[in-house]
């Protein structure tokens, strides 16, 4: 599947790969403002993003209360000012990547 997302989505797409596997999160978060500008209204962008990520932040701080967790969510939700990653650092979250051991996607 990955591999005929990046045929379909070309260059971008292999960009964005690049820049979460390197954790590069404004790299990243360029690389999904270039996608949905292409492929969808900024309603349903916000909708898709914004909406899901502040309905996501009223439930993770009573999730990781007194412990350490991993979550997982869609790289898109990472990433931008409105991103999971932003929005748990400004409420006093350390949160770090997991790091993989394909080192061939890190170059």
């Amino acid at each position: 599947m990955l591999s005929r997302n990046i045929k379909r989505y070309g260059d971008n797409f292999r960009k964005m790969i690049h820049a979460y596997y390197m954790a590069d999160l404004d790299s990243l978060w360029a690389g999904v403002q270039d996608e949905v500008r292409d492929s969808m209204p900024m309603d349903a962008a916000r909708i898709m993003l914004d909406d899901r990520n502040n309905a996501w932040m009223q439930q993770l701080p009573a999730l990781m209360r007194g412990s350490s967790q991993f979550v997982a969510v869609g790289a898109a939700h990472l990433a931008g000012p409105s991103g999971l990653v932003a929005a748990l650092r400004r409420q006093g979250y350390t949160v770090e990547p997991m790091r993989g051991q394909d080192a061939q996607l890190r170059k």
